[in-house]
Order: structure tokens, then sequence, then C-alpha cells
């Protein structure tokens, strides 16, 4: 497995050097309406057209400029450091949620917890965004929009194999689950198909048994993987992966084979997907437009609800040597505003917004097979708020770890003492 790996400390320190020698970069008092926003959006976050939009909204607004530079997300970590350490880095920038925290603790990014009640709906932010953006109590970005995953389903194959409602309740899941298998006995089909290296398919079990990744005691981080609620979490995700993929897949990468691929070619009857799964296996066999459900996980281990999951998204943050944080705060309001979130996150680019009170207000606006992906939004946990998580997914242990526990390579207890080991070092690294 390629592994691309970033240096924390290294990271880190070079973003608290420039930040002790910094000099204020003009407080909350300080705007003007004569100056130019630098702000630097992710590619494919949101549409030119709507991008222009709402810089032309906020032209209006405060007077002021927007210059807007679109980044790749490959190597974004690298240059995002090289610009937040020099004087000419962006006012306002786009970051992935878990990202944060490396920012945070090198001291690049602008404290806004003095601004938070000035966000509308802060007090309903997607828990899965607001943690990471929140470090040692203090808040560091604004959530922007919030990606969560589903089970997606295959209708017909569910249909012919006597199943024609979606399950709310695992034992439902399960004895669907156990008839489609049943039913289709071809050696490279899969009832439920999930790469034993998904850990996004992965945390929704530790999570369902309260178990955790890593905790936090007296300003050290150790990781959870083997109190007794994470063992039984992750013996169920190996029970269930082993039980309804193909044995191929349990030492299979999250992308190779291409579960999008898998899926629209029939070889599985289920995936865990996120909101665009839909179109993409649509995309690729038109024959499954129509055909195509999805619904969340229900839970396993608790009288009912749904299990938690990861939430990806992104969030917006203020460089600390920035000149015009007072106009960069403006900026954030416009963002946060139930208008844009409605609009320019939710209407005009697809997102789901970044609070449950307006998540809940939209669902009621979707397709069916996509109202999913908006419930179980409401239902997450967080990673570790802290520099290191960065590194922990960028150096692909992670995946290895699930690998290990799906393929048996390690026992459970093993894994999890060893990734545990990893995390102990890992996270606490300065």
């Amino acid at each position: 497995m390629k592994k691309r790996i970033i240096a924390v400390p290294l990271v880190v320190a070079a973003l608290a050097l420039t930040s002790c020698a910094q000099q204020p970069g003009g407080s909350a008092s300080e705007a003007s309406t004569d100056e130019t926003l630098t702000v630097w959006y992710m590619q494919d976050s949101f549409t030119d057209e709507s991008i222009d939009a709402l810089n032309k909204q906020f032209e209006e607004e405060t007077g002021a400029k927007v210059k807007v530079e679109i980044q790749q997300w490959d190597g974004i970590t690298t240059k995002l450091v090289t610009a937040l350490s020099s004087d000419s880095g962006p006012d306002v920038f786009e970051m992935g949620n878990t990202q944060v925290p490396l920012y945070a603790e090198g001291g690049a990014l602008y404290d806004l917890t003095s601004h938070r009640d000035d966000f509308e709906n802060s007090d309903a932010w997607l828990d899965g965004l607001e943690g990471p953006a929140t470090v040692d109590d203090k808040l560091f970005a604004l959530p922007l929009y919030s990606g969560a995953r589903a089970i997606v389903y295959n209708k017909k194959i569910w249909a012919d194999a006597g199943i024609t409602t979606e399950p709310t309740t695992w034992d439902e899941l399960t004895t669907a689950l156990d008839a489609i298998k049943a039913a289709n006995t071809a050696p490279e089909f899969s009832a439920f198909y999930l790469a034993g290296s998904n850990w996004f398919g992965g945390l929704p079990f530790l999570y369902d048994a309260d178990g955790a990744i890593a905790a936090q005691d007296d300003g050290e981080w150790a990781g959870q993987l083997s109190t007794p609620e994470s063992q039984k979490g992750l013996e169920q995700f190996k029970e269930f992966q082993n039980t309804y993929s193909i044995e191929a897949s349990r030492a299979a990468a999250m992308g190779t084979p291409d579960p999008n691929v898998v899926f629209s070619s029939g070889q599985a009857a289920a995936m865990v997907g996120d909101g665009n799964t839909v179109k993409r296996v649509q995309e690729a066999n038109p024959d499954l437009v129509g055909q195509v459900g999805s619904f969340t996980w229900p839970t396993q281990n608790k009288a009912d609800g749904i299990k938690p999951s990861f939430l990806g998204g992104s969030t917006m943050g203020i460089g600390a040597k920035s000149k015009k944080q007072e106009l960069g705060v403006k900026y954030l309001e416009l963002l946060a505003s139930t208008e844009v979130q409605l609009g320019f996150v939710f209407e005009e680019n697809a997102h789901a917004p970044n609070s449950s009170v307006l998540v809940e207000q939209v669902s009621k606006t979707l397709p069916e097979e996509m109202q999913a992906f908006y419930e179980a939004s409401q239902v997450t946990v967080s990673t570790p708020p802290t520099a290191g998580w960065v590194a922990i997914e960028a150096d692909g242990s992670l995946t290895d770890f699930f690998t290990q526990v799906a393929t048996g390579s390690k026992s459970v207890e093993e894994a999890a003492r060893d990734f545990d080991d990893h995390l102990n070092k890992t996270l606490n690294t300065k």
C-alpha cells in the first residue's frame, strides 16, 4: 500500500515558529470596506457560478472585494502550511473537518470563540463538524457542510430475494441479507460488499458498542480500541464483514476494486456509500435508475435508533496572521447564515447543511433515496481533535488496522493493542 506521510511535528513546529513571531493580524475592530479578502476554496466543493454569486452578495453588503483561489486537495497540507507561515497567505480558507486541529495547534488559525454566537444555528451544529473544529474548548473553524454515509442497496436484487421493505432493525437487516445471500450463490457476489480496510464502514460498529478510537485525560491522548466496548464493536464488524462480503474483500483496499463498479455490475446487493453514490452507480449502469435505495445503519446494541458514523465535510478558518480578520469574520457570518446554508450549500451545490435544524428542514424536500444520508449526518461521532489525527489518516495505519481485524491476520485483541500503542505515540506527538 502506498502511503502519504505527513510529518506532523514539523508542520506544527513550522506554524508555531511563525505564529510566535507574527504581528497582531488585524483585530476585529479594524475592518475597512475598500479591502480585498483572499479566500481559498477546494476544488469541486462549489461551482464557480455559486461562488461568484455568494461573493457578489458579500461585496454588496460590505463594500469589500473577494479574490478566490481554487486549491487541489492533493498536497494541500504542505501548501497551506507554507502559505499560513508567510505574510501573504489566504485570509479565509476551506479545510477538511479533521484537519482543523493540525493548524489550530500550530497557532495558524484565528480564535473564533468570541464570535460563536454571531454564527446562525451554532447551537445546533452537527457533532461531527463541530468536534474537530473545537480544540481545547476553543472554536477555530466554522462548520461549512457535511457528508455522511449510509447503506445503498439494489431494490431489484432485494425484491427478487423476497425483501420489499427497508430494514429498520438489526434483525431485519441480517434476515434480509441472509435471504439475499441464499438466493445469489455466485462466488463473486456479496450480499453486502464491504472492504475490510473501509474504516468508514467499520467505525459505526465501534461507536454503536460505545467504543471509541481514543480519549483524552489530563492533556494526554490514549487509544481506546482495547476497551471491552471497543472489542465488542470490532468483533461485530468482523463477523458482519466476513459473513456478507466475499472473502477477497477482507484484504481489499478501500477503492480497489471500486465499490461503485462492484455494485453497478450487479455483484453486490448493498454497500456503504455517500450522498454521491446513488448518482455514480446510476451513471455507471443506467438500468439502475429508479432501482437504488438507501437506509441508515440500524443499531445492533441499543433498543432502537441508528449506528453513529463518521461525518466528513468541510470547515472555514481565518489565518492568524491575516490583517483582515474582522472582514473574514463577516464572510464566515454570511456562510453560516440560514439563507446561504439553504441556498449556496444545499440547493446550489447539493451538500448537507452544517446544523441539525437545517438538515431536518431540507430532508423533507429530498428524493426518498437521498434521505438516509441526511438522517445519518445527525448521529455522528467526531475523530480525536488533535494534530496527530492528520498523521493517522495519512499514514495508512487506520486502514491497516481494520484490514487486520477483517482478515484475522491478527486477533482483534492483538490488532487493537498494537494500534492503541501507535495512537498513544502519534496523537501525543508535539
